[in-house]
């Protein structure tokens, strides 16, 4: 019982936190100088859910508190096509540690937020770093349903890596969302480089 609460708590802590810095980013482009942008694409579409956001936690990781949980967490803006973009990444080592979607219940008009449990414990395979200034391409993925979701379990899924959209395609979508930002002009000069 004890475990279930804690790991209520801490998912809707991670919650509140990706609902701050989500509105948060739809207002602040990051700074090249100081900052990276960390970018790439979890597709959804096989499924009726779509992307939320993403968790990416420091490596190595520091545990906060009685929770267990590692800290640093940099939350990603995510939008309808399964593109993710973290535009205010502070330099140094991260792993994909999770990732949440939402489904829309027309029956109950409510949405289901659903936790997406990668890995917490990560090895150095799992780490990508990043500097000031970087533009990183983490990848595309799709969701691949492997087993339904029972009474008292949840789905299990796999992330397939994929080629397409890919890196340019997802640089093109995120000139658009980041039109008049400190970030345009590296976007630019990146997509000259493919």
């Amino acid at each position: 019982m004890k475990v279930i609460l804690k790991t209520m708590i801490v998912t809707l802590l991670i919650v509140i936190m990706a609902s701050t810095n989500v509105l948060y980013a739809k207002t602040s482009k990051g700074d090249p100088e100081k900052e990276a942008l960390v970018f790439g694409c979890i597709d959804m579409s096989e499924t009726n859910s779509i992307l939320s956001f993403v968790s990416f936690m420091r490596y190595p990781p520091e545990l906060k508190g009685y929770s267990g949980y590692p800290r640093d967490i940099e939350v990603f803006d995510t939008y309808d096509n399964g593109l993710f973009i973290a535009d205010r990444a502070k330099p140094g080592e991260y792993w994909l540690m999770a990732f949440y979607t939402k489904k829309y219940s027309l029956v109950r008009l409510s949405e289901e937020v659903t936790f997406h449990d990668i890995n917490h414990k990560p090895t150095e395979d799992d780490v990508f770093t990043i500097q000031a200034g970087d533009i990183y391409y983490y990848g595309t993925y799709k969701y691949i349903e492997v087993e339904k979701a029972k009474l008292f379990s949840s789905a299990k899924f796999a992330l397939e890596k994929v080629e397409t959209p890919g890196e340019k395609e997802l640089l093109e979508m995120m000139l658009e969302k980041l039109k008049g930002s400190k970030w345009e002009e590296k976007i630019i000069e990146r997509l000259a480089t493919l």
